[in-house]
């Protein structure tokens, strides 16, 4: 019996608490939601985002996708122009692609889906990606952020309103976390690369410090929640 596939994307943001992030020859910008949160019963909602080549050349690229923390019931898929890859469970790097200067959307948006029914009864959680999109041909020059689904059985699409800046970045001792918004009763949850939580704490207000000199070097992730409801994640990269 052949399988029907239920797309539930149900939360993308970029963790680097902006809308667009850079690099020498191409843009990265969301053009969509920092973070919609669905639930179990949505389908096919996707997270897209769109490569700006702004080299003045064609640009070959290819995109990695690592799983940090993934929700027991599900498994990603990737779509870029021309192709979708077949359902994913861990690392996955695409083939590549190239974009030209002042390319049409259609050939430089990438996707990310969750697809949630790979058991019988889908379920309740949070899968977090690290996204990295290279210069195939400099594999030096590469940008990295960060996509978190959210999946509920009785939420409803919500736009995050709180952004969230974290530095400085690389941290060395502490890392200072600034939300735009000055709220009450927060919870902050810190995770290492492999999606473990290493820290967490409740605060008050827009600004939160982390003392990170006891961390081991690597990228770390962050959620903060507000009256138990995420409101905003980011990442940054302890460097010592």
């Amino acid at each position: 019996m052949q399988k029907k596939l239920q797309f539930i994307i149900l939360s993308a943001i970029l963790l680097l608490g902006i809308n667009r992030v850079f690099s020498q020859s191409f843009e990265i910008d969301t053009k969509s939601q920092k973070l919609v949160e669905g639930t179990i019963n949505d389908i096919d909602l996707k997270a897209f985002s769109y490569i700006i080549n702004t080299s003045g050349a064609d640009l070959d690229v290819k995109i990695e996708f690592v799983p940090i923390q993934m929700n027991s019931s599900a498994r990603f898929q990737i779509c870029i122009p021309g192709i979708c890859y077949p359902p994913q469970l861990n690392t996955f790097t695409t083939g590549t692609f190239t974009i030209k200067p002042n390319d049409t959307e259609v050939n430089r948006v990438f996707d990310i889906a969750l697809l949630n029914d790979f058991i019988s009864d889908p379920v309740e959680g949070t899968s977090i990606f690290d996204v990295s999109v290279f210069n195939a041909k400099n594999v030096e020059e590469k940008i990295t952020y960060s996509v978190t689904f959210i999946i509920s059985k009785t939420g409803s699409v919500q736009v995050w309103k709180n952004t969230s800046s974290a530095f400085p970045n690389p941290a060395k001792d502490f890392i200072n976390i600034n939300l735009n918004d000055n709220t009450s009763d927060n919870k902050i949850i810190l995770y290492n690369e492999l999606g473990t939580p290493v820290f967490s704490d409740t605060f008050n207000g827009s600004n939160y410090s982390v003392v990170t000199s006891n961390y081991s070097n690597g990228s770390y992730y962050f959620t903060i929640l507000n009256n138990g409801k995420v409101i905003n994640s980011g990442n940054f990269i302890i460097q010592k």
